[in-house]
């Protein structure tokens, strides 16, 4: 009977791992990042943040509207990517010409 209770212990305890919600769904923070490839921006649904997060934590995303400039808008000099700095996801701008970073 112990080894019964072990067993579906475990079988339920991988089943949660394996289904449910995502663990970066538990962070509080959707800017949350640890690399630049987490971070994306959108314009319509508006937002800027944790890929991951978007995908699999904000189900109705009919909810976050739409804005034109929030990815960033410029002159085509600048160019706007989509980083990770101290742990949250930003748009730096670059000049287009040199690469290098402008803010």
């Amino acid at each position: 009977m112990k080894k019964l209770f072990i067993l579906l212990s475990a079988i339920i305890f991988v089943s949660g791992c394996i289904g449910g919600t995502s663990s970066v769904c538990q962070i509080p923070n959707p800017k949350y990042c640890e690399r630049d490839s987490d971070c994306m921006c959108s314009t319509n649904p508006c937002f800027l943040g944790n890929t991951e997060y978007f995908d699999k934590c904000i189900s109705d995303k009919s909810t976050l509207g739409g804005c034109l400039d929030a990815c960033g808008f410029g002159p085509y000099e600048v160019e706007f990517k989509y980083i990770c700095e101290n742990s949250q996801c930003i748009i730096a701008t670059f000049n287009r010409t040199t690469s290098q970073r402008i803010s």
